[in-house]
């Protein structure tokens, strides 16, 4: 599959997501950090990881875990990189391409939050199918997704997904945030 869609955001965009990340949605990524129900040794995987503002309260929590933050942008990762330095148990990983993992059923929990929508359509399945080859067995994969028109995905081709891929038990519900919107909080299991 051939990359066609890599996102570098602008100067503007980062100072504001830092902005917003520091102070309004604060409390949002500390509450689904813990609706992840980290255990200290668990091995996590950000997927697009973005800002790194999601990592942060993450790598709090797993002191004797490890995180590993990934994304596709190299001014995100740089970003979230000046972010999480401090934290010996965290490491950035650089997707090379749509996906860029390899496998091998290593991580206990993965979180894509707000980003599958990004990738083009015909990417996502293979996006999640990678996904589930780097998570254990009995291990959690949570996908956070916009539901807006403009800005997301229909809550049906996430669910089609799924059903599609049958490695996951899952079961999903519809939230809305005044910061965020509605969105669908999607939580897999891998059988």
């Amino acid at each position: 599959m051939t990359r066609t869609y890599i996102f570098e955001p602008a100067k503007a965009e980062i100072v504001l997501t830092e902005l917003i990340g520091s102070t309004l949605l604060h409390r949002y990524c500390s509450k689904l950090v813990d609706s992840l129900k980290l255990e200290k040794k668990d091995k996590v995987l950000d997927y697009c990881s973005g800002s790194g503002n999601i990592s942060k309260h993450m790598a709090e929590e797993l002191q004797g875990g490890q995180l590993v933050y990934a994304d596709v942008s190299g001014k995100w990762l740089s970003h979230a990189g000046k972010k999480l330095e401090a934290y010996k148990h965290v490491q950035g990983w650089k997707l090379d391409d749509f996906c860029g993992l390899i496998g091998g059923g290593n991580f206990d929990k993965i979180l894509v939050h707000f980003a599958l929508h990004d990738f083009p359509t015909d990417y996502q399945a293979a996006i999640i199918s990678q996904l589930a080859l780097n998570l254990k067995q009995g291990g959690v994969l949570l996908i956070r997704e916009p539901l807006s028109v403009k800005h997301g995905m229909p809550l049906h081709i996430l669910v089609n997904l799924f059903e599609a891929i049958k490695c996951f038990s899952y079961d999903y519900e519809v939230k809305e945030s005044r910061l965020t919107g509605k969105y669908v909080d999607l939580r897999a299991v891998k059988k």
